[in-house]
């Protein structure tokens, strides 16, 4: 029998037993009797389902270690076969034009194109630093708080000169940045 067959009598209580649920009666020891006689074969049939419940749990729980292992040794083949590999420099150089910013010109940042686009991978690196004209657009920021050009020369203190060498770094990934825009037209902010 299945547990349909169990459920289908369960759910059909004797008539005579039916009253009991509409309301707050004590039953007679014979009607306890009977009902926990009914109780057991049902609750035997629970028993044995929660079992096979936790059998099929713990072997779906295997199935799934099983196929997260297959898909992470699927990975390096998926890389392989990736379709961006098949894009020619040409169009990935179209393409990284197409990744600056358009309201404004791009910042000197690892979160912006075209800094950006040289961490992903050697041939993106490659790529992004032979294409001069994502490199003709760059904004310069100045801090708000730049020291008076007299104390830089009378008295420097450890806030003017960290300022004067952050300045000095800007100066030299500026200068490589231009030198890469080739003889592109310029667009500088500040």
């Amino acid at each position: 029998q299945t547990g349909a067959d169990v459920i289908s009598r369960t759910s059909q209580m004797s008539s005579h037993l039916a009253p009991y649920l509409t309301n707050n009666d004590l039953p007679s020891e014979s009607v306890i009797r009977e009902i926990k006689k009914a109780m057991e074969e049902p609750l035997a049939e629970l028993s044995m389902s929660e079992v096979e419940i936790e059998r099929l749990e713990k072997h779906l729980q295997e199935l799934r270690r099983t196929h997260d292992g297959i898909k992470t040794s699927l990975n390096p083949y998926y890389t392989v076969l990736s379709p961006i590999r098949r894009v020619p420099p040409d169009i990935l150089h179209e393409i990284f034009f197409h990744c600056l910013p358009t309201q404004r010109n791009s910042t000197m940042s690892s979160t912006d194109a075209p800094i950006l686009l040289t961490h992903i991978c050697r041939t993106w690196r490659e790529t992004a630093l032979t294409s001069p004209r994502i490199w003709a657009r760059i904004h310069i920021p100045f801090s708000e708080t730049m020291p008076r050009p007299d104390t830089l020369l009378t008295q420097p203190d450890a806030d003017t000169l960290r300022h004067a060498e952050v300045m000095d770094q800007r100066c030299k990934v500026v200068e490589e940045w231009l030198s890469r825009s080739g003889d592109c037209p310029l667009s500088i902010s500040l």
